[in-house]
């Protein structure tokens, strides 16, 4: 009995326990109700809501996109060379010199020129075909599509850069000798800036040579083309079947679009007519007959002439078709009237806003109006022996050069500009010092530093110290354009339904009013005649901003300010560019020099263009070619951004104590010193510091810093100033020379025929 009342249950391990109430430590309904304040959470979304698909919806969806891809690939194909659209426009782009027999001359047919043209010509067979300014007109009956041909002559760059704006495609044709030379090879880098919609590369005349010579020749083409197109395949262009393939490949190629020219419409002019009231008259009536493509044209808005300028279209004409593709397409309707201009709704050819002098607050002239002022004033001497017309209009020589008639010993030397080549060494000695010692300039000793920088101010911080945007705006901002959205801009623009507008694929003829007669007497007739429609406000007036970049090949100086060939899109002119850094923040630093590797800004006044478009930058060498200097897109249109220009001045220390030193070298007098105390100073080897007082009337000035600086250190005082862009533009550039290197190479390339 005493047994059985000792024994007792123990729980094991096992035993389940529950947790105990904690009271007080939560919070009730009550209280989480009125902590939403009547607030729902969200239910969860339902499969449909979620377009949750299941596997043979998945497939059906892939099924229509493939579908609907295909028919718009199809109907880009149907755009172009059929019965109702324009014919398939080709560019043959001749990679080298040895391509072409001889030079074109304005007294022999193209055709009988180029070797290309024969192929092409006389390999295929084809009806109705014309030729027209060294367009070839060609209609296939067995390919049902219609073509046309145009062969840029061989070393004018802006007819090949014009005629590859609009065309559908370009068609490469290489040398097996030397596949392409130095003036082919920067013509590509330029079609490949500008943006190509189709290419294909072939090599005409390797059936002239050996079996085991044309093996080693097509597959060195072939290496060096893998270079710029890996993707490319050479093809070879001496047969008839050869021919007959690349019209194949060039007619279904697939098309990439260019979307500046793809939003507007555009010509390639086939004839022009030049008609004017009186024969003393300035300007005129150009007619200009061609193909419409690409947008619809509207006869109220304006239109840009290649190289020239804007222009108002006062009528647009209708013509029969001149080369159809079947008989039902030759009946003679004559000439239509499509569209008259409405002189209340046509668009202003106004440039620039009327500006209001009594709002500007300009108390001294710019730099750059000094700088004129003194160039105007410099006189010109007689000249060199052997220099041209061209040079005489830029050479300003010096009071103390002599001039001396150049004898058969001295005909280098006559030839030689020795004006620009002291410019250019100049230039890379400024350019070496600016990477050296970025910014850094010497305080004048003769002028106080107060008014020789009085423009300046210091900043406590580049990135994040504030800068007034409205603040001493120069004139030139009261003849701007400003745009406040210009991507909503450029939707509002896209959306405008015009009801008078012309359907892109007719053969029409355009009347653009008061075009100058000098246009036809510079015209030479183996530079193209390209037309493009221009959308609302692009011909305004605004702060253009470009992002470019170097090749790689091309590493001489170039100074900001100096003038430049630009070709932003469709349109090309000349203008003095600012260069600065291409960064995030509201201030951006100025470049001297355009930078060797990295992109940059550059910054001028210029029309109004939407963005996407490319950017080519050209500078004109001293025998009148083009050289690429740069190549980019557009960034912006925004006379908003400022861009500050950055000068440091440099003093070294005299007396070196614990916290403290005295400078010198930075000032040279008391005045100075007093005027630029309150801007922090720094050191090469990171220390700030600040003035405390000027010593003496010679310019030492006793300084802290916060450690003691290195007696090999240098004390820095940076300044900053806002810098604006020159209005230097000008719409009309002349077609540029061809490079002097070409005859030379042309030469070689003769010479070697006897080796």
């Amino acid at each position: 009995m005493a047994a059985d009342e000792a024994h007792s249950h123990r729980p094991g391990v096992l035993k389940q326990q529950n947790k105990s109430h904690k009271h007080g430590k939560h919070r009730s309904k009550g209280e989480l109700s009125r902590e939403s304040h009547g607030r729902v959470n969200i239910k969860t979304v339902t499969k449909k809501a979620k377009q949750v698909q299941r596997k043979n919806e998945r497939r059906i969806q892939a099924k229509q996109l493939r579908k609907l891809k295909r028919g718009e690939v199809i109907e880009m194909k149907r755009r172009r060379g059929g019965q109702y659209t324009p014919p398939h426009f080709t560019v043959l782009y001749m990679c080298s010199g040895g391509v072409v027999n001889s030079v074109p001359k304005s007294d022999v047919e193209p055709a009988q020129i180029v070797n290309i043209f024969q192929v092409i010509v006389k390999l295929c067979s084809s009806v109705n075909t014309d030729t027209v300014m060294e367009l070839l007109q060609e209609v296939f009956l067995a390919l049902k599509q219609r073509m046309s041909f145009f062969i840029p002559q061989y070393g004018n760059l802006h007819a090949l850069l014009d005629s590859a704006k609009i065309a559908d495609s370009v068609l490469f044709v290489v040398s097996p000798e030397a596949v392409i030379d130095n003036y082919g090879n920067s013509c590509l880098k330029c079609l490949m800036g500008q943006g190509l919609s189709s290419s294909l590369f072939t090599c005409h005349g390797l059936s002239q040579l050996p079996q085991k010579k044309a093996a080693e020749a097509r597959k060195a083409a072939q290496k060096v083309l893998e270079k710029s197109f890996p993707c490319e395949k050479l093809r070879t262009l001496d047969t008839r079947q050869d021919a007959l393939l690349i019209l194949r490949q060039l007619i279904d190629a697939k098309v990439k679009p260019v979307y500046y020219r793809e939003m507007r419409p555009y010509l390639f002019a086939e004839s022009i007519a030049f008609e004017a009231e009186t024969d003393e008259s300035v300007v005129g009536t150009l007619k200009v007959s061609g193909y419409l493509r690409g947008e619809k044209l509207s006869v109220n808005r304006l239109i840009y002439i290649s190289g020239w300028d804007n222009y108002q279209i006062s009528q647009i004409d209708s013509i029969p078709d001149p080369y159809p593709l079947g008989s039902s397409m030759n009946v003679d309707d004559g000439t239509k009237v499509l569209a008259h201009a409405e002189p209340d709704k046509q668009e202003s050819l106004q440039s620039e806003a009327e500006p209001d002098v009594m709002q500007n607050e300009q108390t001294w002239p710019t730099e750059s109006e000094i700088l004129a002022a003194e160039a105007s004033a410099l006189q010109r001497k007689k000249l060199p022996s052997g220099v041209s017309e061209y040079q005489q209009m830029w050479i300003n020589e010096s009071d103390e050069m002599t001039v001396t008639e150049g004898g058969d010993a001295e005909k280098y030397d006559a030839a030689m500009d020795l004006d620009a080549e002291q410019k250019f060494l100049e230039k890379v000695k400024e350019e070496r010092q600016h990477v050296m010692f970025p910014d850094e300039v010497d305080t004048p000793v003769d002028v106080p530093a107060r008014v020789r920088f009085a423009r300046y101010q210091g900043l406590q911080s580049f990135r994040t110290s504030p800068w007034c945007q409205n603040e001493n705006l120069p004139i030139e901002y009261g003849r701007i354009f400003r745009f406040d959205n210009i991507k909503l801009l450029k939707k509002s623009v896209r959306k405008q339904e015009v009801s008078d507008a012309v359907q892109p694929g007719q053969y029409i003829t355009i009347h653009i009013s008061n075009v100058p007669r000098t246009f036809m007497e510079s015209h030479s007739p183996n530079t193209p005649v390209v037309l493009f429609g221009m959308l609302p406000h692009e011909q305004k007036m605004t702060v253009m901003h470009f992002v470019i970049k170097r090749p790689l090949d091309f590493t001489d100086p170039v100074r900001s300010k100096e003038e430049l060939v630009f070709q932003v899109g469709y349109r090309r002119f000349s203008a003095c560019p600012i260069f600065s850094q291409h960064a995030t923040g509201d201030k951006h630093k100025f470049e001297r020099f355009l930078p060797q590797n990295d992109a940059c800004v550059a910054s001028v006044y210029a029309p109004l263009t939407f963005a996407p478009a490319p950017v080519l930058v050209f500078q004109q060498a001293n025998d009148g070619h083009h050289q690429l200097v740069a190549s980019g897109s557009v960034l912006s249109a925004s006379p908003d951004r400022i861009i500050v220009k950055r000068i440091v001045l440099s003093g070294h220390p005299f007396k070196i104590n614990k916290r403290s030193a005295v400078i010198r070298l930075m000032f040279f007098n008391r005045e100075d010193i007093l005027w630029f105390k309150k801007i922090e100073l720094r050191t090469k080897w990171g220390r700030r510091g600040h003035i405390l007082e000027p010593l003496g009337t010679h310019g030492h000035m006793k300084c802290v810093f916060n450690g003691q600086l290195k007696s090999q250190d240098t004390v820095l005082m940076n300044l900053y100033k806002r810098m604006y862009c020159k209005w230097t533009y000008n719409p009309r550039v002349p077609c540029p020379s061809a490079p002097s290197n070409m005859e030379e190479e042309e030469e070689g390339q003769a010479f070697h025929m006897f080796d």
